[in-house]
């Protein structure tokens, strides 16, 4: 599959809806990193930067990337929003979003202990979030935003921890915190 038969979605949480925009370029995390000798903390970094072959109505308002500090995060409400499997095991057609508070990584580690009865290290760069009725990322949401008003701050992983059984409740949810990417972000926005 080459990069033009994949497009970037707009303008609607609807997807059989929402505008079709040609991808003129992407460039993955690791393939920046590898670009700049730049030595990778981590094996999987799922992010990447789009650049679209024309420019996107002028009526759409993109998000904001924060670059705050993720233990500045901690207690806030923000938002998941993602197209992954249903409980039926269906994916949708409409975007679906879930309210989440953001934990500190102690409590994730706290619950993370508590499923698999063994310490688990959460890296700085990830955030974890709890909803209150629980709601877990699933298959599709992978690449996902967590939004807090107007701001991206950070990409929807897995749950955690990770185990061979995605749903359970009393699992958290893994985000992947933007400010760990922020020269790779700032680099390539220039461009």
């Amino acid at each position: 599959m080459g990069i033009h038969s994949i497009h970037a979605l707009v303008g609607s949480i609807d997807l059989r809806q929402a505008t079709r925009y040609h991808i003129y370029w992407w460039i993955t995390y690791n393939l920046w990193a590898a670009s700049q000798n730049r030595e990778l903390e981590f094996d999987t970094n799922d992010i990447a930067i789009i650049k679209l072959l024309t420019q996107v109505n002028e009526t759409i308002i993109p998000a904001l990337v924060s670059f705050d500090d993720n233990s500045n995060l901690v207690g806030l409400d923000a938002v998941i929003a993602g197209w992954g499997k249903l409980t039926d095991g269906l994916n949708p057609n409409i975007l679906h979003t879930v309210n989440v508070r953001i934990i500190s990584r102690d409590d994730c580690e706290t619950i993370a202990y508590r499923v698999v009865q063994r310490y688990v290290y959460i890296s700085e760069r990830y955030l974890c979030t709890l909803a209150e009725p629980y709601a877990l990322i699933n298959s599709g949401d992978s690449g996902g935003p967590l939004i807090f008003g107007s701001f991206i701050l950070g990409v929807n992983q897995g749950t955690c921890p990770r185990t061979g059984t995605i749903i359970d409740i009393r699992k958290a949810n893994l985000h992947c915190g933007v400010d760990y990417y922020r020269m790779f972000i700032n680099d390539l926005m220039q461009v």
